[in-house]
């Protein structure tokens, strides 16, 4: 079991990361809140690392009333970029949005029911 006060916390932190400091800004889904987890890994290969990469995003939406999960992972992305707030993240705009759109899923952008968690008895 997660107290509420803990699981606001994550939830302010994932959405965070779509905002306009965080490393995944593609992410955001316009109308929406939305938040998630980036991730990019070096391949490894015998004996180490190789050069190709992966790059994921994690996320969940809408913010507000979480209803939906989805994972992007790009295997060997092409390009000058490689980073899962740039490969990743804006696949997981599109497929999160229309998703939500095709379940009726009332847009939340607006909605500031997680706002500014300042940490609870166990907050460092």
């Amino acid at each position: 079991m997660v107290a509420e006060h803990n699981a606001d916390a994550m939830v302010e932190m994932l959405e965070g990361v779509t905002e306009k400091r965080g490393t995944a800004t593609r992410a955001k889904v316009p109308g929406y809140r939305v938040g998630g987890k980036t991730g990019t890994a070096k391949k490894a290969i015998a004996g180490g690392y190789g050069d190709d990469y992966i790059g994921s995003f994690v996320g969940i939406g809408p913010i507000s009333q979480p209803r939906l999960a989805c994972v992007v992972i790009i295997n060997e992305p092409s390009g000058d970029y490689y980073g899962g707030g740039e490969v990743a993240a804006p696949v997981f705009s599109a497929v999160m949005g229309a998703a939500m759109q095709l379940l009726n899923l009332p847009p939340d952008g607006n909605d500031s029911r997680i706002s500014k968690v300042t940490g609870g008895p166990d907050a460092g």
